[in-house]
């Protein structure tokens, strides 16, 4: 699967600014990994975007124009909520 993933772990949620740089070093590290690679990867703190977004002239960008494709739907679950 094609997304895009974070380079750093995290022991707990990120908050104000230090969510903000998650977005921009996100967006320039794309992966193609399998399911169990992923969930790997999520189990130790790792941030993804569940889409694919291209380059366009030199740069890539976190909206629909950039948007490439998406194989994977995920589910947020935030305040406390869990399945």
């Amino acid at each position: 699967m094609k997304l895009m993933l974070d380079t750093i772990e995290y022991q707990s949620k990120p908050e104000g600014r230090e969510a903000g740089s998650i977005s921009n070093r996100i967006i320039n590290h794309s992966v193609d990994i399998s399911i169990e690679e992923l969930a790997n990867n999520l189990v130790k703190g790792k941030t993804f975007i569940p889409a694919y977004f291209r380059e366009k002239d030199g740069k890539i960008r976190r909206n629909k124009s950039y948007w490439h494709s998406q194989e994977v739907i995920a589910l947020d679950f935030d305040d406390g909520m869990t399945l």
